[in-house]
């Protein structure tokens, strides 16, 4: 049944409710990195070793902010890239009163509001092993964003191809924390670092189709805002991100999510 109503620019009451009892989820696996120098995948929070080699959906991206209480996810602002997101300014989310943060073992203090990025990653042999890595921190950003970059170099001659990347790490002194350990997604200029998108695409399509999100239970929906930050109110729900991100992708494959009810935890700020 069709009609030509006109579509209001923020949520209705209908999908104002949806997005208040509605879950967050993500793609697979959560899979973060410890500052002890481990890939961590899933509830159990299960090892994922160093050389592993993955294959990243660059057009999944979500980037944004959450909101962190008590080491908890509480609240979202995220969107796609690959739709022109851009993260509202820290000063427009509220929560600048600096005496009410949470405090660091130093006594420093801590922003709630964490910039943040996640992404797909699919197993290079096998598209039933999925991931959604996430990160707050800014080496973890700056990881992504070096494979980003080269995706983004690579689409003008070859836009049919995703990168495949080895989970590695590397070190540093901090002159007052220490060792530091950091991701690195290993890149390199051979071709078999790269492979054709559509059998991931349609993979991860299946896989969502199947049942393949995870539940985060307590967890609010993300918002993903609209890409044009003069239009006003935030656009609803982490569903919505999730089958955009893989609308967005090479074929822009339409899959449609069941949800399986498995807890899980939320981002992890690393």
């Amino acid at each position: 049944m069709g009609n030509d109503l006109e579509k209001p620019d923020g949520p209705n009451v209908y999908e104002a409710y949806g997005n208040s009892v509605s879950r967050m989820t993500f793609p697979g696996d959560l899979l973060t990195f410890s500052k002890y120098g481990e890939y961590k995948a899933g509830q159990d929070k299960d090892d994922l070793p160093l050389g592993t080699r993955l294959v990243v959906h660059p057009p999944t991206m979500l980037i944004g902010w959450v909101r962190w209480e008590d080491s908890r996810p509480v609240d979202f602002q995220m969107g796609l890239l690959s739709e022109g997101f851009m993260p509202p300014k820290r000063d427009t989310l509220g929560h600048l009163d600096k005496s009410q943060w949470e405090t660091f073992g130093d006594g420093g203090v801590k922003d709630p509001w964490q910039l943040s990025n996640q992404v797909v990653m699919t197993g290079l042999d096998n598209g039933d092993v999925v991931y959604t890595f996430t990160t707050s921190s800014k080496t973890g950003r700056s990881a992504l964003g070096e494979v980003l970059k080269a995706y983004g170099h690579r689409i003008r001659q070859h836009p049919d191809g995703y990168p495949v990347v080895e989970l590695l790490m590397r070190s540093y002194r901090h002159p007052q924390f220490g060792e530091q350990r950091v991701p690195v997604f290993k890149l390199t200029s051979d071709p078999s670092d790269w492979v054709k998108a559509k059998p991931y695409v349609d993979a991860l399509s299946k896989y969502m189709g199947a049942g393949g999100d995870q539940v985060a239970d307590d967890v609010p929906a993300i918002t993903q805002a609209k890409p044009t930050p003069t239009r006003g109110a935030a656009k609803p729900a982490a569903r919505v991100a999730v089958k955009a991100s893989t609308k967005t992708t090479a074929t822009k494959a339409a899959a449609t999510t069941k949800t399986t009810r498995r807890t899980a935890k939320g981002p992890v700020r690393i």
